[in-house]
């Protein structure tokens, strides 16, 4: 099985970046200052994380700091699952 970071990776690549763009997405590339995650794709990709790793996300941790980076979601999934 594909590690978490890896299928972060995945689904930001295929379902929130535009197909032009040409980021490459390293464990801290900003992905709220790159203007990777808006609102709208913030909620898409909670609902995949939930989905995919069968967590919940609280309200408690939907702040910027855990969804800033790659390697800050992957922070927070590895948290939840515990």
């Amino acid at each position: 099985m594909a590690g978490i970071e890896e299928i972060l990776v995945h689904f930001v690549e295929s379902e929130l970046l535009n197909k032009d763009t040409r980021i490459v997405l390293t464990p801290d590339f900003p992905l709220l200052e790159g203007g990777v995650i808006d609102s709208v794709s913030l909620q898409r990709l909670v609902a995949f994380i939930e989905d995919e790793f069968d967590i919940s996300v609280s309200d408690e941790y939907m702040e910027p700091a855990s969804f800033s980076s790659i390697g800050s979601i992957t922070k927070l999934v590895s948290t939840l699952r515990e």
